[in-house]
């Protein structure tokens, strides 16, 4: 099993290997890859960002197959992966479904491949490293009802219905589009708002598969809201033209209300688990 961990963890460090050349190269300048040299300053700025979110994916790796991860405290740890599940798993989804094969007007045909197919087997193997991680560390999510799980307070199941209502607006929306990958956004959001509601309400059945189910989903709506937020309202490069940004702060504000109830509601049960075995 610990040599299993350290194939996985490795392997998901060694997919953020060609990103990470790729970006180092284009911020230093160079042009391996791009038909036309980036002249905008966004694009400079992007690259820096998402450079910097693939260290944080190693570091993040490297945490869940060394011991020194289990001692980093759970918030360290669960922010930076509910976020990169959220942007990798649905890529994860929909690559059988892309025409990579379509030419950029500043990429090289080789560059959607290698990019998309590099951040497909990153994401899961991050989800597996991170199962293997959640199971030696949180045990006791794994083990629990969702009828053994700590009535949530009134402001708590506010916000997840308040949180559920806004994801399910943003899944009607999405199925709206009629697209592949909006269907699939749309199925992530409800999904999440699904989730939410019978973890606060305490639906019976086993507790971690709506924990997981609310987790992608809920990552899902915050991380790519916000990567759309990002780019509307600082106008970059990749903004193909004017379109309202409600819509992206709607996923943005489902997705933490959604996140943090989740992470509330498992906190309380692993120190309740926790509080009942110290007991016994």
């Amino acid at each position: 099993m610990i040599t299993m961990r350290y194939a996985i963890g490795w392997a998901a460090v060694a997919a953020t290997v060609p990103y990470l050349v790729l970006k180092a190269v284009w911020l230093a300048g160079g042009t391996v890859g791009l038909t036309a040299p980036f002249d905008e300053p966004s694009a400079y700025v992007l690259n820096a960002v998402t450079a910097a979110m693939d260290v944080v994916a190693i570091v993040v790796a490297l945490g869940f197959t060394y011991a020194w991860g289990r001692r980093v405290p759970g918030f360290l740890v669960l922010v930076p992966i509910w976020v990169g599940t959220g942007f990798l798993v649905p890529i994860a989804l929909l690559l059988p479904t892309m025409d990579l094969s379509q030419s950029q007007p500043f990429l090289a045909p080789w560059v959607q491949p290698l990019v998309y197919g590099g951040f497909a087997f990153q994401g899961v193997m991050l989800t597996i490293a991170f199962v293997f991680y959640a199971r030696d560390r949180w045990p006791s999510v794994f083990r629990l009802g969702t009828a053994d799980v700590p009535a949530a307070g009134p402001v708590r199941l506010v916000v997840a219905h308040v949180g559920a209502l806004l994801a399910a607006a943003s899944g009607v929306r999405y199925f709206s589009y009629g697209t592949v990958d909006s269907v699939l956004f749309g199925v992530l959001a409800l999904a999440a708002a699904g989730g939410v509601l019978v973890m606060t309400n305490r639906v019976r059945g086993r507790f971690w598969v709506p924990v997981v189910v609310t987790w992608v989903g809920a990552g899902s709506l915050f991380a790519w809201g916000m990567w759309t937020v990002v780019n509307r309202l600082g106008d970059t490069f990749l903004v193909g033209g004017p379109a309202p940004v409600w819509p992206a702060l709607l996923d943005v504000t489902a997705g933490c209300l959604i996140g943090l109830t989740s992470l509330v509601l498992l906190n309380q049960c692993v120190q309740w688990k926790a509080w009942t075995d110290a007991r016994r």
